[in-house]
């Protein structure tokens, strides 16, 4: 079946570009795009949204525990004290 589609200047100079770079034809990459479409379409692989791409993750690494940022400021006042003594002593 012949299809005449009409892109936007963009469009056709991306497809341009990935059919020079993966020799290709243009119309062999569209088919393939389409084709890329229709499976994520029929597999409802596109309807994710960004929580649920991560959401194994979520809560899956322990922070150490809650006392990690008591006295903060006074350690890196420290931390700081120390590292100007050390140029210094240079």
């Amino acid at each position: 079946m012949i299809t005449t589609l009409r892109l936007p200047d963009e469009t056709e100079a991306l497809v341009r570009r990935i059919a020079r770079r993966t020799g290709r034809s243009k119309s062999r990459v569209i088919r393939d795009a389409l084709a890329l479409l229709a499976e994520r379409e029929h597999t409802g692989e596109g309807d994710e949204r960004p929580y649920q791409r991560v959401a194994h993750l979520i809560g899956c690494v322990d922070s150490g525990g809650r006392k990690l940022s008591q006295h903060t400021g006074k350690q890196f006042t420290l931390a700081l004290a120390a590292r100007e003594q050390r140029r210094r002593a240079r």
